[in-house]
């Protein structure tokens, strides 16, 4: 058993602490408020989410299940969209849409009281070959086995591990609203996006008869700093629009609407610390996995191919899970240009934009 260390006590590392925990971890959250509280509007779980959580009961009491997605434009014409139920019926898990506030509480209760310290900012960290030294801010010390950085977009472990340089704004203000609603033109269980040039919104039921919504609007940075003027700015971008954006955007009280620009970073190079020293304690086959062109059990791929070759009859062609170039069921052949040439495509791929 392994002690784990989580600096973030957000729905990531609250998350994280449940499934470590549920491995078998002794694990720790680093939260730096001094109280979690409520804060935020809607957020989407997906099907695996919620089974890997082992908490869809306790998430399908506190939000609402999506039944049918659609993608419509600015006058509300169909685009395209997919019966989400019936994944839910094949896949045996729903799609949920929950206040994050409900999610944090839900999560929260899946915890042991004593996994979270309140108050404990993390400053840094220490690699000493066999463990993880975490800082404090006020001079205390937390040691453990692995460190994960669940601690937001400017985290402190990650700039630490990488080196970052400050995110980079990607042009769009997002607002977030939750209005108390109820209208026909957006029956219980769908949920939809209206895409625009240079603009979107999307709207999903919470339960409860609230009516979750999302407007992205492409912005100079920092232009939207008037909160007072907020929600006659969002009503002047998406009023407009196809029923009922404009009767939702107007039910939402203005001093509810949140408001926030989008930053993101480069793809880093590497994510983890000490890589090497799990490596070492892996046996040989495990560690093909880690080098180029090479996967989990190719030697014996190899070996059984020299075996068949050396009884005098002719091997079987091997077809990898991946193939060369991610084409499944193509033949495997050990070009290191065409590795080389992948990890390069792989290492410059740009970032999307959420």
């Amino acid at each position: 058993m392994s002690h784990v260390i989580v600096a973030g006590g957000g729905i990531g590392g609250l998350s994280t602490a449940i499934a470590l925990i549920r491995r078998g971890h002794e694990v720790t959250v680093l939260e730096r408020t001094t109280q979690l509280t409520a804060i935020g509007a809607g957020i989407g779980l997906q099907c695996n989410a919620l089974r890997d959580l082992h908490l869809c009961d306790e998430i399908l009491a506190a939000g609402m299940p999506i039944e049918r997605y659609e993608y419509v434009d600015t006058l509300g014409r169909a685009i395209t969209g997919w019966p989400q139920g019936e994944i839910r019926r094949k896949l045996g898990q729903p799609t949920v849409v929950a206040h994050r506030a409900e999610l944090q509480a839900a999560l929260l209760a899946a915890l042991p009281r004593d996994v979270i310290r309140l108050g404990a900012r993390c400053t840094g960290y220490h690699d000493n070959g066999t463990g993880i030294a975490v800082a404090i801010e006020g001079g205390a010390t937390v040691y453990g086995d692995l460190l994960v950085g669940a601690d937001g977009l400017r985290s402190v472990v990650r700039e630490q591990l990488l080196g970052d340089e400050p995110p980079r704004y990607a042009g769009w203000i997002t607002w977030r609203g939750i209005a108390e609603l109820s209208v026909a033109e957006f029956p219980l269980g769908l949920a939809r996006q209206s895409l625009g040039r240079g603009r979107s919104f999307g709207t999903w039921h919470i339960g409860e008869g609230r009516i979750y919504w999302v407007a992205t609007l492409r912005m100079a940075e920092g232009a939207d700093d008037d909160p007072a003027i907020r929600k006659q700015r969002v009503l002047a971008a998406f009023g407009g629009l196809h029923d009922p954006v404009g009767e939702v955007i107007r039910a939402t009280p203005a001093d509810a609407i949140l408001s926030d620009e989008i930053y993101d970073r480069p793809p880093g190079e590497r994510m983890e610390l000490g890589a090497r020293r799990a490596a070492r304690r892996r046996g040989p086959s495990d560690d093909a996995g880690d080098r180029p062109g090479r996967r989990p059990g190719d030697h014996r791929r190899r070996r059984t191919r020299r075996r068949a070759c050396h009884r005098g009859r002719p091997a079987r062609p091997v077809r990898p899970r991946g193939g060369v170039g991610g084409l499944r069921g193509a033949p495997h052949r050990p070009d290191h240009r065409h590795h080389q040439r992948g990890l390069v495509q792989q290492r410059h791929a740009p970032l999307g934009t959420a």
